[in-house]
């Protein structure tokens, strides 16, 4: 069986086709629960300047689906790379 993948994140990088990209360091950890990593990438959405309508709608796509759709979805909607978690 596999560990569940958890993104942390960081600032975010600017797109110029919609809002800010967050980076997401996928660290393999015991914390998979699917709450926590979208309430994760809500706050780091929200600390990239995310409107409400932004966030809501990446929730709405996040959790329309299956565990591993919702880690698809946090991959297209966040950068993954390299976090400062200090």
């Amino acid at each position: 069986m596999t560990t569940p993948r958890t993104p942390t994140t960081t600032p975010a990088t600017r797109s110029p086709d919609g809002p800010a990209r967050p980076v997401v360091n996928l660290v393999v950890d015991d914390d998979g629960d699917a709450v926590a990593i979208l309430g994760r990438c809500r706050a780091a959405a929200r600390r990239a300047g995310w409107t409400d309508a932004e966030v809501e709608k990446f929730t709405t796509e996040a959790t329309a689906g299956t565990y591993d759709a919702l880690l698809a979805t946090v991959l297209r909607h966040f950068e993954e790379g390299d976090v400062d978690d200090a």
